[in-house]
């Protein structure tokens, strides 16, 4: 689901993040050149971008799906699930 995904990137950006600092710190000690430190920065601004990408696909599924029942995204999935009506204990077949 988008959510997972939106979890698992944000994970990976908090972890590409750690790496970008781990490589400024290794170019300030002349460990590493800054094509590293450049590509670090790149692969973690490029993360962030689609975490928002995702959530934007997620508004807008939400959007559409709220159109299609014929409520607003707000009352969809904004407020607890209520079922109206008692559920039979046992289905029959």
């Amino acid at each position: 689901s988008l959510q997972t995904q939106i979890e698992k990137a944000k994970e990976l950006k908090d972890r590409l993040e750690e790496i970008y600092k781990y490589r400024k710190q290794q170019f300030e000690y002349g460990m590493i050149n800054k094509i590293a430190v450049h590509q670090a920065k790149a692969q973690y601004e490029e993360v962030k971008s689609l975490i928002e990408d995702l959530k934007k696909a997620e508004s807008d599924l939400k959007i559409t799906l709220a159109f299609l029942i014929g409520q607003s995204p707000k009352e969809l999935f904004e407020k607890e699930l209520v079922v109206k009506g008692a559920l039979p204990d046992k289905l029959q077949i």
